[in-house]
């Protein structure tokens, strides 16, 4: 409470950040949590450059594993620790709104953990600065291309193979 975040992308210390990201995600459990925790390590990680602006390096990584602990000491199912440990983990992570990023991040995360990385990216998107919010636009072409390689039916993991192993033995 009162850490200054000291940046262009953010307008709010980390508490009235991370309360204003919770309200803005869908209210699951899961999501709640990854939003609560998401940007825990700020005040750990924080370096600060010549001119006062404040970065965080590493704090992905950091904030996932402090939210593992904080999660297993509340005695959190197992399941709902790795979902939300992966939503802190990747909350950060650079995408771009083409068929191959889409493409990849379906194949790495499956469809429903990639719809809620998103639905994470828009909530802490809409805790920011005003010039962090024309990630927005972004956002909502990368659920466009989401949709159209849905749609069209693209194979991005093995399971959505049209054959498998039985397949290719009876062949």
């Amino acid at each position: 409470i009162g850490f200054e975040q000291r940046n262009p992308y953010h307008i709010y210390t980390v508490y009235e950040h991370i309360a204003r990201s919770v309200d803005a995600i869908p209210p699951t459990i899961p999501l709640r949590l990854a939003m609560l925790l998401h940007d825990i390590a700020k005040p750990a990680c924080c370096t600060e450059d010549a001119d006062g602006r404040r970065h965080f390096y590493s704090h992905q990584k950091v904030g996932t594993e402090m939210a593992r602990v904080i999660l297993n000491r509340l005695r959190i199912d197992t399941h709902t620790i790795s979902q939300v440990c992966t939503l802190v983990k990747y909350h950060d992570m650079d995408l771009e709104p083409s068929e191959k990023c889409v493409t990849r991040q379906l194949n790495r995360f499956g469809e429903e953990v990639f719809r809620e990385l998103l639905l994470v990216k828009r909530a802490d998107n809409a805790a920011q600065s005003e010039y962090a919010q024309s990630h927005t636009k972004m956002l909502d072409e990368l659920e466009l291309v989401l949709e159209k390689v849905l749609e069209q039916g693209k194979c991005f993991s093995l399971k959505s193979l049209a054959v498998n192993g039985s397949d290719l033995i009876a062949a």
